[in-house]
């Protein structure tokens, strides 16, 4: 069923394909007892900007707390089951999704688990209040809103692209903040969507982005998971702009991307480790947005440089509450 990989680190090259159960990588135990940590991934974690960087963020609190931590790489959704099964039967302490599109196999498995913690690292939308799952995000609204704010400083065409992958309620509600963030510019910049209808096809992410520039987009944000590069190159070689997410995404394509969207991961990482140490567990939703520092937007360049004092100020705005009323209506979406 698995490959076995060292936690950290590893090949650039992943050997994780989206129709297997998933590869899996564990970190050295260290003597003590340590609690048994597994993450299930839709991507590979070395693909993209998402799983990389939520790995960064739980390999540094697996080795700050002595974690036995183990990863089930590039999962899909219908093998997802089967996974967590293995690893509720097994008794393992803590699971940790980082895709919201594996909440109904992860609500199923935290009921007929009871003893081991559940958690997703995105929108947690379950009604049903169970005591051994929780979901830590950033605020989709807010990370669409930090896009919208600089694409609507950035476009000269005032027409702004989403090339998303699939349309689940945080590419929905990253792509309603878009628009918030874009009007709050002043400029008129629209923002359009389109999605590819997968999160591991390139080729069918490249030609999203195209219709998108093809309809008059001259700035593309990608909230997504493992094509950020080929949407990144296929909007430099069109002359755009490509708006970065979750991490610093120049090195996909440094000639097009003036500043990133970032999500600060470690933050809530953290929070889920002093937890665990304190032997304690807080169920339910935890969301993270500008004002605490979650989501930021990295210096302006390439020549907008003088946009980032506005930028800026916008986004204080927003941590001040001003948009407040905004964000919540765009997180009542949930499909």
């Amino acid at each position: 069923m698995a490959i076995l990989l060292p936690a950290c680190g590893g090949d650039d090259s992943s050997s994780s394909s989206s129709d297997q159960a998933g590869s899996t990588s564990t970190s050295a135990e260290k003597p003590s007892k340590t609690l048994n940590v597994r993450v299930i991934t839709v991507t590979p974690t070395n693909l993209g900007t998402w799983d990389p960087s939520n790995r960064k963020g739980y390999d540094a609190v697996a080795e700050e707390f002595g974690w036995n931590l183990e990863i089930a790489e590039a999962v899909t959704y219908g093998k997802a089951p089967a996974v967590l099964d293995e690893w509720g039967s097994a008794g393992v302490d803590l699971v940790i999704s980082t895709d919201n599109g594996f909440e109904p196999s992860l609500v199923k498995a935290a009921e007929k688990y009871p003893d081991t913690k559940w958690i997703i690292m995105s929108d947690l939308l379950t009604k049903k209040q169970l005591p051994n799952i929780a979901g830590y995000t950033g605020d989709w609204c807010q990370i669409g809103f930090a896009e919208g704010v600089a694409g609507g400083l950035i476009s000269k065409a005032h027409k702004m692209g989403y090339s998303a992958a699939v349309p689940i309620p945080p590419a929905l509600k990253a792509f309603e903040g878009m628009k918030i963030g874009a009007k709050a510019t002043g400029t008129g910049t629209t923002v359009a969507m389109k999605a590819s209808g997968d999160f591991l096809d390139a080729a069918k992410s490249s030609e999203t982005t195209s219709a998108l520039m093809d309809d008059g987009a001259d700035v593309i944000s990608a909230i997504v998971h493992g094509v950020n590069g080929a949407i990144a190159a296929r909007i430099q070689s069109a002359g755009n702009y490509y708006i970065g997410s979750y991490d610093d995404e120049s090195k996909f394509a440094p000639k097009a991307v003036p500043t990133n969207a970032t999500f600060e991961f470690q933050i809530a990482y953290a929070q889920v480790g002093k937890e665990l140490e304190a032997g304690s567990f807080d169920p339910g939703p935890h969301t993270y947005g500008i004002k605490d520092g979650y989501i930021k937007l990295t210096p302006f360049k390439l020549g907008f440089e003088n946009q980032y004092d506005k930028a800026q100020a916008i986004m204080k705005d927003a941590a001040d509450g001003k948009y407040d009323a905004d964000f919540e209506a765009c997180n009542q979406l949930e499909q």
